[in-house]
């Protein structure tokens, strides 16, 4: 190699090398930044679904308080779970889901106790949705039921009343039906990414047409009649899908379906959200303290904070997550009101929470097995 080219050579791997550690430097700093933010003493970090807090809350909070709010949004369990998982994740209240995933993390002692003392607004959730969580396994030394709603069906009522005029709304007994799903599946079809907000409707579906139901194997046959017809599973780009028209029907939470029915107006798009009475569970997504939480006296002040009446009438209206603060279900905004079945008498639900709890090593045994088969059908694979 020639002298001069071999200097330039040179020249040019001490430039990239100098880059490197200037960038290295960069993220150091970054992460240094961001882990002060995490533990400034007059903060909460927080790690929630996304688009459940309406930002003039998070300011409020900070008016009040003078406590700075750190959000940090997820849109699945797992993602939470790792995190809680993985040791001091830095957060302070996290929303995980009751079943199994709370339930499963309050088994693995990834909780700190709630002090109730710190949380009088707690009073408020007194009522029917807090003794089916306690019946249904829900442990309130570590959890708070506070957010709830069904799993329905949201659909383009103009694209099924031109296929099928005759019916008046879309239930689980249509979409279990390959006939139908066969018709419909030309328009797109959405069903839920996780087992866990399937399982108990086809359980539902067949014990209701008499058969015996011992486990979540026996829902596989039902599946595996109307996989080839399933577009997609994830609800949570419901809203975007429908929309765009990349699909006309998706089982979801009643929340999704409020957000897509709202944006299908905008877009001159008819959509409605159905419930199947008998089988049609209530979701409950609770409010946890993280055992490392670095700040848990802030963490009692923001769970207090939103649980005043006034305060979590805000987020319903604005999410479309109902809160379990029963006083508040008749002062919901009309607009959301008048969509029918999307804010429920919580007296009048089927009676059954989404699923089965975490309560031992069988239920994880029991948990591994459902999300096994739930890959099967996800994959379409049904043989032994």
């Amino acid at each position: 190699m020639p002298w001069c080219m071999f200097v330039k050579r040179t020249q040019y791997n001490l430039m990239k090398q100098r880059i490197l550690q200037i960038l290295g430097l960069f993220f150091i700093i970054l992460i240094m930044f961001v882990n002060f933010g995490k533990n400034e003493t007059n903060t909460v970090n927080i790690y929630g679904w996304y688009g459940i807090f309406p930002p003039e809350i998070m300011k409020q909070f900070e008016d009040e308080t003078g406590i700075k709010v750190v959000y940090d949004s997820f849109d699945n369990n797992n993602i939470l779970e790792t995190k809680l998982l993985s040791g001091s994740s830095g957060y302070d209240l996290v929303f995980p889901s009751f079943i199994p995933y709370a339930s499963r993390e309050v088994l693995m002692k990834v909780f700190s106790k709630i002090d109730y003392s710190l949380i009088p607004n707690v009073a408020s959730i007194k009522g029917t949705l807090t003794q089916k969580f306690r019946e249904a396994g829900g442990d309130t030394n570590y959890l708070v039921p506070i957010f709830w709603g069904t799993m329905g069906i949201v659909y383009n009522a103009d694209i099924i009343n031109k296929e099928f005029p005759d019916l008046n709304e879309v239930s689980y007994n249509e979409l279990f039906d390959a006939r139908f799903m066969k018709k419909v599946s030309k328009y797109g079809i959405a069903f839920p990414e996780e087992y866990i907000d399937m399982f108990p409707q086809v359980k539902a579906y067949l014990k209701i047409h008499g058969h015996n139901v011992t486990g979540d194997k026996d829902a596989m046959p039902v599946l595996a009649s109307i996989r080839k017809y399933i577009t997609k599973f994830n609800s949570t780009t419901t809203m975007f899908d429908m929309a765009s028209a990349e699909i006309c029907l998706s089982i979801c939470s009643s929340d999704i379906a409020f957000k897509t029915i709202n944006a299908g107006k905008s877009v001159g798009k008819n959509m409605k959200y159905s419930v199947t009475p008998g089988m049609t569970p209530a979701w409950i997504d609770c409010v946890a303290i993280p055992a490392t939480a670095p700040h848990k006296k802030n963490a009692h002040k923001f769970i207090n904070f939103i649980l005043r009446p006034e305060i979590a009438l805000q987020i319903t209206n604005y999410s479309g997550i109902l809160i379990n603060i029963p006083q508040n279900y008749s002062q919901i905004d009309e607009d959301m009101q008048a969509i029918p079945n999307i804010v429920p008498n919580v007296e009048d639900i089927d009676g059954f929470i989404l699923g089965d709890p975490i309560t031992g090593k069988e239920d994880l045994e029991r948990e591994r097995q459902s999300t096994d088969l739930w890959s099967k059908v996800k994959i379409g694979i049904f043989k032994n």
